[in-house]
Parts: C-alpha cells; structure tokens; sequence
C-alpha cells in the first residue's frame, strides 16, 4: 500500500472529482481513498481510467457503507463498488466504521454480531478475488478484539484519525502488536494554527506550509496516511513534505493539547 492517498471525502461533483485524480497521479499519487458512503465511485473510477494509467499501478480503495450490517447486502455492494468503478477487483475494501452512522452515538451498542457478519462478506470477497486486502476504520480495540477473536482472518488496516491534536496510542500500540497498519485521516487538525501560533512559527522555520508540518508529523510517526484535496497546487504541496522535523520540535508537537 502506498505510503500516501488521495482522499476523495466529500468529491461530489464529477468533473471535479476527475481532475483532482488526473493531477493526483501525474504529482504522483498512486493511492485513492473513497467509500460507498461517499457517493462518488463511478467518478472516482473514471478518473482513474481517464489518467491513462495501467490498473496495475494503481493502489484502490473503498468502504463499504457503515449502514450495511448483514452478509447479503455487503456482498451485493461490493459487486456494486466494482461495476461503478469498472474494476476487476479493489485492492483495499474496509468496514467504515463500527456503528451505522444514525448510531454512532450510542457507545454501548458496538454492533459485535452484525459486524463479523460484514467481515465475513469481506473475507468470502477476498477468497473469491474481488479484494486483495480487507480492514477497517474507526474500529476501537474491542470491535478489533471480536474480530480477532471470532474470526481467522486479522484486519490488515484499521483507519483512524491521527493529527498532532490526537494520537491515539493506546490504539497504536495494540494495532501494531497485531500487525494491524494504522492508516491516519484528518490529518491536519482544523485551525491549529489559530489556536497554536506556534504551529505556523514552526512551519516557516522549515519553509513549508502548516498543511505540509501536520502531514510529515504523521509521516514521521511511520504512518501510512490519505488526504484530501482538490486543488493541483495542493495536491503537489501535500506530497512535497521531504524535511525533517527535529526531535525537538517533534516531541513539542506531540505534547500538545
């Protein structure tokens, strides 16, 4: 998986969503990130297509809906990702979170039985060469632990939230004793910078933007991580983050609270 993704989050126009995939991979992404949930596979998929590159070269990656919580209708929603994105197969097919999204709320109710029937539907998925990998996202050490516990067949991702604002390292610590990848999203907090003036004093320092000190933060942690942008100059400024923070000023930004 490569190290670095293109988000597509909230890309809900067509023609906006394909030239950001198109300046994407000529800037030399070869990670994209979308999600049933997200609305925009069928345009996701034909800006891959449109970019001329060889499928093979190209590292994909969906979510299946976190309201879909029984075996049938994940199986029916993955052959549905593959036509919209006129595929073969995804690389990376994850679990979008734990609860519906009208129960997130609930913390009581993690949906144990519900979910490894969705795991089930990934793993049958797998075995039947329509996904390379299977994971998660937003999973916390329980969801992670029924899984484990209740199944042969480890999560080889689980996508969180990762930022200088909030590293989970209870989380990481357990995802990595189980061989889990952390890939973080949200990785530059909003108005960190406002709230933090230090932030941009630090950024200046090493000549780059605050967007671009929060990436490498992550990076320099050893994590995989995807961000959205629809911007080309961005998009090339989001992969330009090779400096080094000290570790001084990387041990300030992961005390801060």
């Amino acid at each position: 998986m490569p190290k670095i993704a293109l988000g597509t989050w909230f890309m809900d126009k067509k023609a906006t969503t394909i030239s950001a995939i198109e300046a994407a991979i000529q800037a030399g992404y070869r990670h994209i990130d979308t999600a049933q949930n997200y609305g925009n596979e069928v345009d996701v998929g034909l800006g891959i297509k449109e970019s001329g590159i060889n499928r093979s070269d190209i590292f994909i990656t969906s979510k299946v809906d976190a309201n879909l919580k029984s075996y049938k209708p994940v199986i029916t929603s993955i052959d549905d990702t593959l036509f919209k994105m006129n595929l073969d197969y995804l690389d990376l097919m994850l679990i979008h979170n734990p609860q519906p999204w009208s129960e997130m709320l609930d913390v009581n109710n993690r949906f144990f039985n519900e979910n490894l029937e969705v795991w089930q539907a990934l793993i049958d998925s797998m075995k039947n060469g329509k996904i390379r990998a299977i994971g998660v996202s937003n999973f916390e050490k329980d969801d992670l632990k029924n899984l484990i516990e209740n199944s042969r067949v480890v999560p080889s991702v689980n996508q969180t939230v990762v930022n200088i604002m909030q590293v989970p390292n209870d989380l990481l610590k357990f995802d990595k004793k189980n061989n889990i990848v952390i890939e973080a999203y949200s990785v530059v907090p909003h108005g960190i910078s406002l709230r933090y003036p230090q932030i941009q004093d630090m950024a200046d320092k090493y000549q780059v933007s605050v967007s671009q000190l929060c990436i490498r933060y992550v990076w320099q942690m050893g994590l995989p991580l995807w961000r959205k942008s629809t911007s080309a100059d961005h998009i090339k400024q989001n992969l330009a983050i090779d400096f080094q923070i000290s570790d001084a000023d990387f041990n300030y930004l992961s005390n801060l609270k």
